[in-house]
């Protein structure tokens, strides 16, 4: 939520955002999911939807720990 703080995107937007990434999940019956995978998927729909919650998310998500964190990001983007 932190990540779509301030952004326009609407709740309901964020809850077809959870079910995807839970379906997503679900498919893995007999795996054992890890938040990274998790992670990668909220980053991948994130993605898609708006670029500054990518990056808010993928700060935190990523570990980013000083601004060449942010560049090296941006610059692949």
């Amino acid at each position: 939520m932190r990540a779509i703080e301030k952004r326009p995107i609407s709740l309901n937007l964020v809850d077809e955002v959870v079910e995807e990434v839970e379906r997503e999940m679900l498919k893995r019956e007999n795996e054992e999911i890890s938040s990274r995978l998790i992670g990668k998927e909220v980053l991948k729909r994130l993605n898609k939807i708006d670029k500054v919650a990518w990056l808010r998310f993928a700060s935190v998500y990523l570990e980013f720990e000083d601004l060449k964190d942010f560049e090296k990001v941006i610059d692949r983007k």
